[in-house]
């Protein structure tokens, strides 16, 4: 399947990675590069889509033909602390939940770590003319579980404000959620959807801000070592600022970790190119 534009400007930057652009000359031949290949429209009627016939960013609700499910409403749902500290660099302090609803009443939920606020913006601001619509708008009415074609539909949607940065962002969230709604309508996990299991069991690590002394970063490996974690990560917080003291604190770590946990250290854009 190809999204197809005649030749006027190359968007090599708007494909997806992996992906070259097939660009239609002139006499009507078609140049190809190696790997999967996209041709991108310049009106927004998607042809030759895997569901068959024209695709139009419509952003009334309707009911695809042969579609059992349909999407009724999208939300992105910002949860926020009472009090954030803006100072560090701990993304836990907020986040967005994508919630979808079905006619059929199956609700996906989907995850996006982010900037909470412009995603939520993306999702939902108003359509204001033809292809500068919203994702809530491209997928109301739509399958859900025509999984690959809305996630070309959106990217697609996409053109007008760019698909880089958030928009990848609020896609990844939509797109979880929507593959939420399909293991709940065929009653499967969702690993069983992507292939084959590869595990039963994941390890589990801790993640948090490496605290500013060595004596706290003992206390805080010890109580993570002694609830059963394997392997601690400690990141940000004063890291980068004095070699030394970095030293002095991931050795306090592992200290405290013992022979049987094991320690990562995240520097947090600490250090550029030459460090040494």
């Amino acid at each position: 399947p190809a999204l197809v534009r005649r030749a006027r400007n190359l968007q090599l930057a708007d494909l997806p990675s992996g992906c070259v652009e097939v660009d239609r000359a002139e006499d009507g031949r078609a140049r190809h590069g190696a790997g999967p290949s996209y041709e991108i429209v310049d009106n927004f009627a998607i042809v030759d889509n895997p569901a068959g016939g024209s695709l139009r960013l419509d952003p009334s609700p309707r009911r695809v033909p042969g579609a059992h499910v349909k999407i009724t409403d999208v939300e992105a749902i910002v949860l926020r602390q009472a009090v954030v500290d803006e100072g560090i660099a701990d993304g836990s302090q907020d986040d967005l939940v994508i919630r979808i609803r079905t006619d059929e009443g199956i609700v996906g939920i989907g995850e996006v770590d982010s900037s909470p606020e412009l995603v939520r913006a993306l999702v939902q601001a108003p359509s204001s003319h033809a292809v500068a619509t919203s994702l809530r708008d491209a997928l109301l009415g739509e399958d859900p579980l025509d999984i690959e074609r809305l996630w070309h539909k959106m990217y697609r949607g996409l053109i007008y404000f760019g698909r880089r940065g958030i928009a990848i962002h609020a896609i990844s969230g939509l797109d979880i959620a929507l593959w939420d709604i399909k293991g709940k309508a065929l009653g499967k996990p969702i690993h069983e959807l992507l292939g084959t299991a590869r595990r039963d069991r994941v390890r589990a690590y801790a993640s948090r801000l490496m605290p500013d002394t060595s004596a706290e970063v003992t206390d805080a490996v010890a109580e993570l070592r002694d609830k059963g974690f394997t392997a601690v990560k400690l990141g940000w917080g004063p890291l980068g600022q004095d070699p030394r003291r970095d030293v002095e604190l991931a050795a306090a770590a592992k200290s405290a970790a013992g022979a049987e946990v094991e320690i990562m250290i995240d520097a947090g854009l600490g250090y550029v190119a030459d460090a040494r």
